[in-house]
């Protein structure tokens, strides 16, 4: 009961505090971001108790180089990832329930397609601007060789590319890839 009048007086009070729209990220948090960061703080902090991970950065601010200024929108937003991330931690970070060994399930398959239609349009050749991440599914050299790959990630085949995913999306989920893992 605490909890909830504790939240409702927060949400009241950040509530009146005027809400800047803007595009620039730098800018203040609009005010549905600031409702959504405070729901999944108290959220996190009723789970954890106590000694929850982080700080509530509207109330404390960032500090930087010794120096505390209020949270921007784009730190808010990063933030309310990492809640989100803190709440459902099997849906976000964990792997997913395995198959035997060497059989891909059709959902796993569907997964791999739609990521590699995110990560490099499903063309087993793309290489990223910097050059750092190749192939279909956009792999790193260490993680390339992490699943027995050798060699440049692009330059192999198709097939080859796409066993790979399936033995390091076996081992870790989605999370190899932050962005296109979790859409």
């Amino acid at each position: 009961m605490f909890r909830r009048v504790l939240v409702t007086i927060l949400l009241v009070a950040f509530s009146a505090v005027p809400s800047f729209a803007s595009a620039n990220p730098s800018s203040p948090p609009l005010k549905h971001e600031r409702h959504k960061y405070l729901v999944l703080y108290f959220k996190v902090r009723a789970q954890e108790g106590k000694r929850a991970p982080g700080r509530q950065i509207l109330r404390q601010g960032v500090r930087k180089h010794g120096k505390v200024r209020p949270a921007t929108a784009r730190e808010v937003a990063n933030s309310i990832r990492q809640l989100r991330m803190l709440l459902n931690p099997l849906q976000i970070a964990g792997a997913p329930a395995q198959a035997p060994a060497g059989v891909m399930t059709s959902h796993a398959n569907g997964t791999l397609e739609r990521i590699a239609a995110c990560e490099s349009g499903g063309n087993p050749r793309a290489i990223s601007p910097t050059g750092q991440y190749r192939g279909k599914y956009q792999f790193d050299y260490q993680t390339w060789a992490g699943v027995g790959g050798s060699g440049d990630p692009a330059a192999a085949s198709e097939q080859e590319q796409d066993m790979r995913a399936g033995i390091l999306y076996s081992r870790s989920g989605p999370a190899p890839w932050p962005v296109c893992g979790y859409k």
